[in-house]
Formats: structure tokens, sequence, C-alpha cells
């Protein structure tokens, strides 16, 4: 059996249910397939306070609307000891939109796909396997979706890689990826109780990369080293040695034991990566399919908000006047691109103390033009 929409999207995690929310506001049918896990426990949880204007948007009053106080609390202040020992104390007092959030990411992403539900948009849970583009007899775009679990094909006017940083499904229709410096991610979750008091979000240099820390809702503690992949994989070998590193490093102002670890150490991609083209036809790609940003922004769950409401903007805008003009989009990718390889340059700089080791050498070549500005 053949199902057609008019938008099939990839993914649902913030990205592609802000995609699918917006554009059922406009009802376009929409699909979303994905094979969820809503156990399985996701980093990127940190949340700025501006992304309260994007879930407006979604038509979620805030954050109170979306989660139980249980999967989310405030984040009140940044310690960091950057490019020196000592920890500098940055608190969200002065932000005139609040404090930030950290969430249970899970259970966001689940709040999202319930919105989306709700607002009339079909879920499969599966995985798109191929996609494959044909012009019908209008000289139209339209994409066949294979998927996993099915023999079914999804034919779809629209067709939205929502499906993470490797954007595969883009890249079966010749879409190139660009990559900037290259790091990884060991990461862990803990459970601690009586001892765990540390309220701040931290992060902290060391000789082969840096470290973070934030405490979660229901007692969790994520921690992630970022480095190369040599000692990422080292760590994630010898949980003995990954404890002395980290009790070495000083993130935390207490020492982790074996039974603290609610989880294993996995490791991931971290690295900078963008398409070259956020769209072939009307294939479009959003969140970290479009742009994988360097978790020292803390900006992956705006940028996957604002990424999806500005496709389903252009999408409504071209189907309006029935044209294929995404440079709009492009352009808005591009410029948040730069701005951020621009600040995050600037501050991977300051870190002078380490600069002849090979992860802190990515970064030596940042003109003094760019430091002095």
């Amino acid at each position: 059996m053949n199902q057609q929409f008019d938008i099939v999207i990839a993914g649902s995690g913030p990205a592609g249910c802000a995609v699918a929310i917006s554009l059922r506001h406009f009802n376009f049918s929409v699909v979303v397939i994905d094979e969820v896990n809503p156990k399985q426990l996701k980093v990127g949880e940190s949340i700025p306070s501006a992304v309260q204007r994007l879930l407006y948007k979604l038509g979620i009053s805030g954050i109170d609307q979306l989660l139980p106080t249980s999967a989310y609390h405030s984040c009140y202040a940044n310690e960091s000891a950057w490019g020196m020992e000592h920890w500098i104390t940055k608190d969200g007092i002065s932000n005139p939109e609040g404090n930030n959030w950290q969430v249970s990411r899970n259970e966001f992403d689940e709040a999202l796909r319930d919105v989306a539900v709700k607002e009339g948009v079909v879920f499969k849970s599966d995985k798109v396997t191929k996609v494959s583009e044909y012009e019908n007899d209008t000289h139209l775009f339209l994409y066949h979706i294979g998927l996993k679990k099915s023999s079914e094909i999804l034919k779809g006017k629209w067709f939205i890689d929502a499906s993470g940083r490797s954007a595969n499904l883009l890249k079966q229709l010749g879409a190139e990826r660009l990559f900037f410096e290259k790091q990884f991610a060991a990461i862990v979750w803990l459970k601690m109780k009586e001892k765990d008091k540390l309220q701040t979000t931290r992060i902290k240099t060391v000789k082969h990369g840096w470290w973070y820390t934030s405490k979660l809702p229901n007692n969790l503690r994520v921690v992630v080293f970022h480095g190369m992949i040599k000692e990422v994989s080292y760590y994630k070998k010898n949980k003995e040695k990954f404890n002395k590193a980290l009790d070495q490093s000083g993130l935390l102002p207490f020492k982790i034991t074996p039974k603290d670890y609610y989880s294993e150490i996995v490791v991931k991609d971290a690295s900078i990566s963008k398409l070259k083209r956020v769209n072939l036809n009307r294939c479009l790609a959003v969140g970290d399919a479009a742009l994988a940003f360097d978790p020292i922004s803390s900006q992956g769950i705006f940028f996957a908000l604002y990424s999806g409401i500005k496709v389903a903007e252009v999408i409504t805008k071209n189907e309006k006047t029935l044209s294929n003009d995404f440079t709009v989009y492009q352009k808005a990718i591009d410029k948040v691109f730069e701005a951020n390889q621009q600040a995050r340059k600037y501050y991977y700089s300051l870190e002078k103390r380490f600069k002849n080791q090979d992860y802190w050498k990515q970064y030596a070549l940042v003109s003094d033009e760019l430091l002095n500005n």
C-alpha cells in the first residue's frame, strides 16, 4: 500500500517536530518517521531562555506547559575554568529573558512528539532507508520514501531530513557535507544523591580537550569529555582511567565511584559540519542534518527549533507562490554558521597553555585580528 502526504519528515527530534507542528498550523498533511526509544538518554540538555520565543511560535506558551516540573529545572549559573585553573561564574540574573534550563532530553523530545500528534501529525515508528525523487506530469518533484520495517512506499511533495548530523538521506540524493574541526565526546550519566550538591553547569579545559558537566532532573548528572578520537576511545575502554582523569581535572568537587554510574560510557561524534547546500529541489535539511554545532555553544535545541520553523515558513511561501526559492533559508543557515564559527574559534583560542597539543593545535591559527576584535 502506498500513502501520499504533503510533507514527509525523517526524524522526530526537536527539528523534525518543529517542522511538523508548524506546517500542521497551515493544514498540510504531515507524516513523521522515526524509530524511538523514549527511555534512551540523550545529550543536548541545555536550553537557552531565548527558546521561549520559538515555543510560542509552535503554540506552546512555555516550558511549564510542555514538561512536568520533574523533567526540567532552571540553570542559575555557569562556571568555567577555560584557559586558567580558577573558576569564573556567570549567573543568569542579568538576562532579561530569565534563566536557562536543563531538561531531561528524552522527555523533552517525547513531549514535542505528543504536541505534533495532537496537531494531527501522523507518526510511524520506522526508519527511512531510501529516498528517491521523480517528476510527475506537472513537472513537480515528488519523493518515494522506503521504510525499514514496512513494504509500503510513502510519497511526498516535500521531504525533510531531520535524521541527525550524518544527513545520510540527503547524501543519497547527492548532497555534499563539509567537515571542520574534528572532535569526539565520551559521555556518561551518573546518579548520585547525598554527595552531589553542585547546581551549576561547569566546563574546564585540560591538556587533551575539555570537560563538561551538568546536573539534570531526576538526580542524574551528565559528564562529558571532548577530545580527539584516541583519548576518547581510550576512556571508553578504561573506566578507571576515565574516573582518574575526571578526578584530576577538578571538574567535580567530589570523587565518583563505579556505583555512581547510571550508564556505560558512550562515544559520539561532536565535530562541526554542515551541508554545502541545505536543499536539493524540495528536499531540505533541518537541525544537525543541516548544521552540527560544537557542543560548547549549547545551541543545539535552539537551532533545531529555529531551523524547523524556518523551513516551515519557506515551504508555506513556496506553496503559495508555486516556486522553488530556498535562498532565504540557505542564507539564514550560512549566517548562523559564520557567526558561530567566529565566536567559537575566538573562545578556543583563549586556551594557550596547551597550544602544542594535537587537540588545541586545531585552534592555534586564529589570527591576531580575530583575537583583537
